[in-house]
């Protein structure tokens, strides 16, 4: 049984989020800058948007919907994913991208947190909530799924649940993994 998410474990949860230092700018990519310039801005709404709602006891509906707005950037995350592609590592544009996507993922999971709160305060969250979740956990699956399908590793057949998983992780929010080659899935 999950354990629910009272005010000091939320409060605690931001306190640590706030404690990650921010990404730093840079790199000379006009992209790489803009992606920079939003994630401030996701940083600054979420924060904004959390803060209101440990303040108040019972939030009020606007913040509420505030939050509800804020759970994804997927414009953000797909330009962070386009720079990494794009960039190794070993490249600042492309170190910069993998440190903007990691804050990204770490405001994604304060969110989460922020709607475990809501529904353990008996705030109803829209059910659509609940499929963005199922996204969050799908996609650490994805790179695995991908070597699978690739042939690099065995998998042995799975119950109709597990496929079900790995195969909202192929294909969440419309996207189809690139396998660097001309497979396609579906």
């Amino acid at each position: 049984m999950e354990k629910k998410m009272g005010t000091g474990r939320f409060s605690k949860v931001f306190d640590e989020f706030k404690r990650i230092p921010f990404p730093p700018s840079g790199g000379g990519n006009k992209d790489l800058e803009d992606a920079h310039a939003s994630l401030i801005l996701y940083d600054a709404d979420t924060a904004g948007v959390v803060t209101s709602i440990l303040d108040n006891p019972r939030p009020s509906e606007e913040r509420i919907h505030q939050l509800i707005d804020l759970q994804a950037d997927y414009g953000l995350e797909e330009r962070l994913e386009k720079l990494i592609k794009a960039f190794p590592d070993s490249n600042i544009v492309g170190k910069l991208a993998r440190e903007y996507m990691g804050y990204y993922y770490e405001i994604r999971k304060l969110l989460q947190a922020a709607n475990s709160y809501l529904l353990s305060i008996g705030v109803n969250v829209p059910d659509w909530r609940v499929i963005e979740n199922y996204r969050d956990m799908a996609d650490p699956i994805r790179p695995v799924l991908k070597s699978a399908l690739a042939g690099e590793r065995e998998v042995l057949p799975q119950k109709p649940f597990v496929e079900a998983w790995l195969g909202y992780a192929l294909h969440c929010y419309g996207k189809t993994p690139d396998f660097g080659g001309s497979h396609r899935v579906g």
